[in-house]
């Protein structure tokens, strides 16, 4: 199976986002105190720090917990020589192997990636067996599908500033207990504008270069064509985002008044039947600086296994009490990874894509 290089792209965006803010607050963890209460190995360990989506190929991230000694700072390496299997609960095998794409230099760690797609509501297990370091195991479950309908963008104020809010309604299956993670991400697009003037290229969006055009049509009587070109960031950002929903576990995080990275939702008070919600941004997160971005707004609704559940919400209580209370206080992430570190989680995950100028 060839796999494009954009759903490429959009893989390894979603690893930056996942696995190097994680890693980071792993490191900063460590440092903050001499000696650290958590749950950390006194040798080198794997870590593995994936989520597996249904309707997703395998990109794996793995990375190498250095030893933590007198209180050092934890690091990670990447790892090369592992070897990385996939078994589903029907027993067929998948072997990863090491993607060394330049598309990865950024990540903290080396990516294992087989062309095969996860489906949904099945158990997968993974394997990942380094010669000098042991075997790392974990296993998860892709919840079952489940639709999102109504999904409506409309106005509104939150503490006396503008947001955006899009609501919607989640039909949520009945034969499972549900988690939902909720996501607001932007991905910055910039249209520019230029000409061509006896052999030079000017732009056509900077004063100088609108004045020479006006200039050559009204003296020279030329009027020339204007290309367009739109160029793409590389990578998305997460925008922070704000929760009015009084049923999520964003209240055992923190005050609701505040941004979150992610909204967290159980399906306990609503199990096998439609919930409405919704998620909101402050206006200003998406109006560019910039008169020429016309960038777009994506949202995510996840269904997600527990352990991965467990660990963001984990994660984003740790971040958000890093800066409310002291270290010696916090308890940090604990995933599923057996002999190693992180968390090996399942999703099923629906998308929604809006241009800044739909929603302004």
């Amino acid at each position: 199976m060839k796999i494009s290089p954009y759903y490429v792209n959009s893989i390894n965006q979603m690893i930056r986002l996942i696995l190097i803010p994680v890693i980071l607050l792993l490191i900063i963890m460590v440092s903050c105190q001499k000696d650290p209460g958590y749950n950390f190995p006194s040798n080198k360990k794997l870590v593995i720090l994936a989520e597996i989506s249904a309707g997703d190929s395998a990109y794996i991230p793995i990375s190498l917990s250095e030893s933590i000694n007198n209180g050092n700072p934890i690091s990670f390496g990447k790892v090369s020589n592992a070897i990385v299997t996939i078994t589903d609960e029907d027993g067929n095998e998948i072997n990863l192997q090491h993607n060394n794409s330049p598309s990865y230099d950024e990540v903290p760690g080396s990516v294992y990636s087989a062309a095969f797609r996860f489906k949904a509501k099945t158990t997968y297990n993974i394997t990942a067996t380094h010669p000098e370091w042991g075997t790392a195991q974990a296993s998860t479950k892709t919840p079952d599908m489940f639709s999102v309908v109504e999904m409506k963008v409309d106005e509104g104020e939150f503490l006396g500033r503008e947001i955006i809010r899009f609501s919607f309604r989640i039909e949520d299956p009945i034969d499972e207990k549900n988690l939902y993670i909720v996501e607001g991400f932007r991905k910055r697009t910039n249209v520019y504008r230029f000409f061509y003037w006896q052999g030079v290229q000017y732009d056509f969006d900077t004063l100088e270069g609108e004045e020479l055009y006006e200039r050559i049509k009204d003296e020279e009587g030329i009027e020339l064509p204007i290309i367009r070109d739109t160029i793409s960031a590389e990578n998305i950002e997460r925008i922070p985002v704000l929760v009015e929903d009084i049923n999520t576990d964003n209240k055992t995080i923190g005050d609701t008044d505040s941004s979150f990275n992610r909204i967290f939702l159980r399906d306990s008070l609503f199990n096998g039947q439609a919930y409405t919600t919704n998620l909101s941004l402050y206006k200003s997160s998406i109006t560019p600086a910039d008169k020429r971005e016309i960038g777009m707004v994506i949202l995510h609704v996840k269904s997600v296994s527990r352990e991965f559940y467990d660990y963001l919400l984990q994660y984003e209580k740790y971040k958000y009490g890093f800066v409310t209370m002291p270290v010696n206080q916090l308890s940090s992430p604990t995933g599923n990874i057996n002999n190693g570190l992180g968390v090996f989680g399942g999703s099923y995950k629906k998308e929604w894509k809006f241009l800044y100028e739909d929603l302004n």
